[in-house]
């Protein structure tokens, strides 16, 4: 019995990293204005529960790294959560029901980040960390070509970021700034557009490589071969520039 128990616990652990993975994916991809912040807080609670029933099952030196991978997942998920829950208005109520997942930390003694001042150092934290970030990219294999890296961390700036600019465009203390968030938004979407572009791009181009990349593609179908090879390079242009 133990043993099965044991199964049943891996099972669930590696079908829940995927689908949590999955689903903050799809979370991402989204604006933040577009999202179901009560489904997201719920389908959050659901995982945390999961995860604090894989954590007591088993001593901490027989976690697994995919565990402890998953619950830091999960934690950092929960910090936007509060933060995207409290800037939302909730018809009938002026606050929530029932608690957030987790709470969040009180800002430090004398730091008065709601204020005016406070708030024009988060937009100029957003307008540093936007300018200083870069889309990863790794080689291919053929030569000379180059393809997207992992974007987990420019995925979650971008969430980070448009969380703190939706805030300040609807914070009274952001209003002498409102120009410039505006200004910062619409920058911000650009890039995530563009972001989206490439990796459609990117995907389509990795499914037609191994086909049309080929000797024999190029004298069945010269036209479609060519117009790949050209794309090819335009699409490696992109993305190292």
């Amino acid at each position: 019995m133990e043993v099965e128990e044991e199964i049943c616990l891996k099972m669930m652990l590696w079908r829940s990293l995927p689908e949590w993975e999955n689903l903050t994916h799809q979370w991402y991809q989204s604006e933040v204005s577009e999202l179901d912040v009560r489904k997201v807080r719920q389908v959050t609670g659901e995982y945390r529960g999961r995860v604090n029933h894989l954590m007591g099952a088993s001593e901490e030196d027989q976690h697994s790294d995919v565990l402890f991978h998953l619950d830091s997942r999960i934690s950092l998920l929960e910090e936007k959560v509060v933060i995207l829950f409290a800037s939302r208005p909730h018809p009938g109520s002026c606050r929530p029901t029932g608690p957030p997942p987790t709470r969040p930390r009180p800002p430090a003694s004398g730091s008065h980040r709601t204020n005016p001042e406070g708030m024009e150092n988060r937009l100029k934290q957003i307008e540093e960390r936007l300018e200083e970030a870069t889309i990863p990219i790794k080689e291919y294999t053929r030569k000379d070509m180059y393809v997207l890296g992992d974007l987990s961390h420019l995925d979650t700036l971008l969430l980070d970021t448009d969380l703190t600019l939706h805030l300040l465009h609807h914070s009274q203390h952001g209003l002498h700034i409102k120009t410039d968030t505006i200004k910062w938004k619409n920058t911000h979407t650009i890039i995530k557009h563009t972001l989206d572009s490439l990796r459609e791009l990117e995907e389509e181009w990795l499914a037609l490589d191994p086909v049309l990349s080929t000797c024999v593609a190029h004298e069945t179908f010269p036209l479609q071969a060519t117009t790949f090879a050209i794309t090819s390079i335009f699409l490696t242009h992109i993305i190292t520039k």
